[in-house]
């Protein structure tokens, strides 16, 4: 009977990214001039062929990226695999996140934190896309739910682990968006340090398990043990000064990529709510401060260039979605009359909409 009562809700989350998707107008493809994202799905597509013709540069090494389209493809077609895999994960993220901050802050937040998830604009770019954050980035989002949530005990822990594994496997800065996480794991179950290390060795199972499992595919069947040699030339070479070539200036960046300011925005409230918030909330807090220190430090003090590069601020969502659901979880929760609660979630339904909107209308100027 819970579940008939639950099931329209689920519905509603489970339409939301199509819904969005409709509204905005979302083009069944965009690549943007980026190739990567055609080279991930041909070795997902052709990867033995490829292989003989290439060897290994470090687009057939990641098989977290390869894979859910390889799998995707074999099942519902070369073409009509890429559209099913992809609006599917979608969906996932949506109802999961719906899911689990219904459980935990209640109705209203469950549905704020589809709706976010739906309509932002990076989210909504990762529908029509074939680059690898487009797997990497859901991956991301559910094996943190799941860890969470304790949903399916210590199996539903072990298959996080093996989603974050196909998430850190498909992308060098989904590995760090791992990392960086952390705090939001051991926030999950602080309370219950015992419940905490079991589920961290459940999903470190799951984790090293399903490397090991890709490591000795490689090897096995054709013969590369050196896994992830590929990605590290790449990195020396970006280091000894080939980094230089990709990264602009800063001011037009950040003029051309707003989204960027989104994390450092959602900061101020974070840290000033952790304070009277509950675990979860300082976890993602932490988390969001150390991402920004990141992606934004990497950039300003370092030779990285994550901020030149649009498609990379995908791999912030994860923490950017579950610190903004959080926050405005706790938010809710703490309001206890019905009105204010309404008025509450509707301000930030707007907030959450809006940027969606302006990004469309500011898509449909530069087209016409």
């Amino acid at each position: 009977m819970r579940f008939i009562h639950r099931l329209p809700w689920v519905v509603m989350a489970a339409i939301f990214p199509f819904v969005a998707a409709f509204l905005l107008k979302v083009p069944r493809i965009a690549l943007d001039c980026f190739t990567d994202g055609v080279f991930y799905l041909a070795y997902a597509r052709h990867f033995g062929e490829l292989v003989l013709r290439y060897g290994f540069p470090y687009y057939a090494t990641r098989f977290g990226g390869i894979l859910p389209d390889a799998l995707s493809g074999a099942l519902f077609g070369e073409i009509n695999g890429i559209w099913v895999l992809r609006y599917g994960l979608t969906v996932t993220v949506s109802v999961v996140l719906f899911l689990f901050f219904r459980k935990r802050y209640g109705l209203l937040a469950g549905l704020l934190a589809s709706l976010l998830w739906s309509f932002n604009p990076a989210a909504l770019r990762l529908l029509c896309t074939t680059y690898v954050d487009s797997t990497a980035v859901p991956f991301l989002i559910l094996s943190c739910c799941l860890f969470a949530s304790g949903w399916g005990g210590r199996f539903g822990t072990l298959f996080a682990g093996v989603l974050a594994a196909l998430a850190a496997s498909a992308h060098l800065y989904a590995a760090f968006a791992l990392f960086l996480l952390g705090p939001w794991f051991l926030a999950a179950f602080w309370e219950n340090r015992l419940v905490l290390l079991r589920s961290l060795c459940w999903m470190a199972g799951g984790f090293l398990g399903t490397f090991v499992a890709g490591w000795l595919w490689y090897w096995i069947v054709w013969g590369m043990p050196a896994l992830f040699s590929p990605t590290l030339e790449v990195l020396r070479d970006l280091g000894n000064g080939g980094a230089a070539q990709w990264k602009r200036p800063l001011e037009v960046v950040l003029r051309e990529t707003p989204a960027w300011f989104a994390p450092v925005t959602l900061l101020v409230p974070v840290a000033l709510s952790a304070f009277r918030g509950g675990f979860l909330l300082r976890g993602i807090g932490l988390s969001l401060l150390a991402s920004i220190g990141l992606f934004w430090g990497g950039d300003l003090f370092g030779k990285a260039y994550v901020l030149s590069m649009p498609f990379y601020y995908s791999f912030l969502l994860p923490v950017t979605v579950l610190g903004t659901a959080t926050l405005c979880g706790e938010l809710i929760a703490t309001q206890q009359k019905k009105l204010p609660r309404l008025f509450l979630f509707s301000g930030l339904v707007i907030a959450g909409v809006v940027p969606a909107l302006l990004a469309h209308l500011n898509w449909l100027s530069s087209v016409n």
